[in-house]
């Protein structure tokens, strides 16, 4: 489960390869289908399918719920792009209802993040003592690791610090994922949000950072997007760079709060590709079954509602990461050399500001292979490169997503002739004319560029 590192970049003598910064030689259309099977995106599920009587069907003739640990829906997981599942609702380490979701989840590729709430008690302890109480399970090829604290303060991160220091101990740990999910920029009280992240890194430093952090508002009349959620991305993924940490974050799948939006196809991929922007490499959906405190009320659905069923967003989730996962293997060439995100405010922003863009701290001003980029909604554009000097760029349409504005994109490039572009999941090369592409982006649509200069 663990992406590639590319620890140098290899120092290339073929003028083929000398193609990153705008230069004028020659390239040939880049090839990464060797990639395929070993380099993915994996999007993560909160909320496993629960045990009979998870659900309490109170005031009606109808019996509790049926067991959902069933390898029918593991399989329904798996054909959704889901291939992590986080635990929420089981508490007892080695349970039976545990054990048989491994089983269900070794057989179908899935991988299960299991829970046990006194794992920061282990802290005090020893390697061989954590390792007795915690063995058994973590031992299974399909656990992937074990939830230690959700939103934590950083009044805590001192006790998990030990936690994971005593984890990171043991050999046959090694592998598994110590998980732990911190709060969002509105949830850190008086300190900076940097802060935040720097004094848990500092301290935990558990080999990836995730955040759940849900942008979209809307009160029946007017749609919003949270101000602060790119510069929450900007920090998360400024601080894996500094301290060579993967990139989890949590996507909104359901109303997560009173005034927020019930998500559909176009705000789930408006939030998968402005996370790739900021090297994203797991998306966590919040959340997979509809947990029990969420009661049957329709608005709190999630991919799979109060009563087992698939829902509109488990159509739109399975859509988008189908569509992500055809050149997943494409992007995780790229995420190792991210560079950094420009902003456009687009032409038809009559304001001609957009107050998430002035919060970024370190936007990309410009780069050396664009030479002018024009739209119509305002834009957002991350620069990568891979490891052979090829230059890539994910452009997403910042409009907000329940507003459906679709926006008309103009991007030149220096020295490119053609551009390998990947679209709702296809591959296409495009001939450019004088270097410049155009095309349409959808709301809340992203699109993968990779400009070629052939010859």
């Amino acid at each position: 489960m663990k992406r590639l590192k590319c620890l140098v970049l290899a120092l290339l003598l073929s003028a083929s390869a000398l193609c990153g910064a705008g230069c004028s030689a020659s390239e040939s259309l880049p090839d990464y289908e060797a990639d395929k099977d070993e380099l993915a995106v994996h999007f993560a599920g909160l909320m496993e399918p629960p045990p009979e009587n998870y659900y309490k069907y109170d005031g009606s003739d109808v019996p509790n719920s049926p067991s959902y640990i069933t390898l029918e829906r593991y399989q329904e997981m798996k054909e959704c792009g889901i291939d992590i599942i986080i635990a929420h609702g089981e508490q007892k380490l080695a349970s039976e209802n545990v054990m048989k979701s491994l089983e269900y989840a070794a057989q179908t590729g899935v991988k299960y993040i299991t829970q046990y709430q006194d794992v920061v008690n282990l802290g005090n302890s020893t390697p061989e003592r954590m390792e007795a109480v915690l063995g058994d399970i973590l031992s299974h090829d399909a656990c992937y690791g074990i939830v230690v604290k959700d939103e934590p303060s950083a009044k805590q991160f001192n006790s998990l610090a030990r936690a994971y220091r005593v984890f990171d101990q043991i050999e046959a740990f090694k592998d598994k994922c110590f998980y732990i999910n911190l709060l969002p920029t509105y949830g850190v009280g008086d300190m900076t949000y940097e802060q935040y992240i720097e004094e848990y890194c500092q301290k935990v430093g558990n080999r990836f950072i995730s955040v759940d952090h849900y942008p979209y508002d809307y009160d029946g009349l007017i749609y919003e997007t949270n101000q602060t959620w790119l510069m929450n991305l900007e920090t998360v993924q400024n601080a894996c760079i500094k301290y060579g940490l993967d990139h989890w974050e949590y996507l909104q799948g359901t109303k997560a709060w009173p005034s927020s939006k019930i998500p559909d196809y176009y705000d789930l991929s408006q939030q998968i590709y402005i996370s790739m922007s900021y090297g994203a490499t797991v998306m966590e959906y919040y959340c997979y079954f509809t947990p029990a405190e969420f009661g049957p009320n329709e608005e709190l659905r999630c991919l799979i509602d109060y009563y087992g069923n698939r829902t509109d967003i488990y159509d739109a989730a399975k859509k988008i990461n189908n569509e992500i996962l055809a050149f997943d293997h494409v992007y995780m060439n790229f995420v190792d050399g991210w560079q950094g995100v420009m902003t456009y405010i687009g032409s038809e922003n009559e304001r001609e500001y957009n107050s998430a863009f002035n919060m970024l701290q370190t936007p990309l001003e410009k780069h050396d292979r664009i030479k002018s980029v024009q739209s119509e909604q305002d834009l957002v554009v991350a620069a990568f490169e891979d490891k052979d000097g090829y230059d890539g760029f994910i452009m997403t349409n910042y409009a907000i997503p329940g507003l459906r504005l679709s926006s008309e994109v103009s991007v030149t490039f220096n020295n490119a002739t053609q551009a390998v572009v990947y679209r709702k999941g296809e591959q296409s090369v495009v001939e450019l004319n004088k270097g410049t592409l155009d095309f349409t982006l959808d709301p809340g649509e992203g699109v993968f560029v990779i400009p070629v200069n052939v010859k």
